[in-house]
C-alpha cells in the first residue's frame, strides 16, 4: 500500500519541487535544465548499455557469474530512464543509482530477496525442487503412420 500512495504522490511532488526551483531560478534555466538531463539519461543508456554488454561477455567468458555486471547495468538502466523523465526528484534519485558506493549498498541490501538460482524472494520453508526424468522418442509427421478408419471394402464401418 506505501508503494501505491508513493506511485500518486510522485507527479504532486515532482510539480512542487519544479515550483521551488523555477521560482528561484525562473523558467529559462529550469527548462534547460530538464533538456539536459533528458539528453543525459538517452547518453548514459546508450554508452552504459554497451559498455555492460562487454563487461558481461567478459565475466561469463571468465567462467563466472555475472551477478555484479547485471544490477550495475539495470542501476545504470534505471537512472537513464529517471533522468529522462522531467523533474528534479527523479533526476536526483538518478544520481544516487550512478554513484558507486550508494550501488553497492543497494546491492548488499537488495541480495537476500535474490536467490541463487535467479528466483525473486526467499524459498519458503518446506518447498522442493522437482526433477522428472523420462525418455522420449521424437516422431515427425512423415513418420506417423496414416490411421484409417475402420471399413469394410463397401465403405460402412465395422
Amino acid at each position: 500500500m506505501p508503494y501505491v500512495a508513493l506511485f500518486l504522490l510522485w507527479p504532486f511532488l515532482e510539480i512542487a519541487l519544479f515550483g521551488r526551483v523555477g521560482a528561484a531560478f525562473g523558467a529559462g534555466p529550469v527548462i534547460l535544465l530538464c533538456i539536459l538531463a533528458a539528453l543525459a539519461g538517452g547518453f548514459l543508456i546508450q554508452v552504459q548499455g554497451l559498455k555492460t554488454m562487454a563487461a558481461l561477455r567478459r565475466t561469463a567468458t571468465g567462467g563466472q557469474m555475472p551477478g555484479q555486471e547485471i544490477f550495475d547495468g539495470f542501476c545504470y538502466f534505471i537512472a537513464g530512464i529517471l533522468l529522462i523523465i522531467p523533474g528534479f526528484l527523479s533526476d536526483f534519485i538518478a544520481i544516487g543509482l550512478l554513484i558507486p558506493q550508494l550501488r553497492a549498498i543497494l546491492r548488499r541490501r537488495l541480495s537476500p530477496y535474490v536467490a541463487h538460482n535467479g528466483q525473486t524472494g526467499p524459498n519458503p520453508a518446506g518447498t522442493r525442487d522437482y526433477i522428472i526424468e523420462g525418455e522420449f522418442t521424437r516422431v515427425d509427421d512423415h513418420d506417423k503412420p496414416m490411421l484409417q478408419p475402420d471399413t469394410d471394402e463397401s465403405g460402412k464401418d465395422r
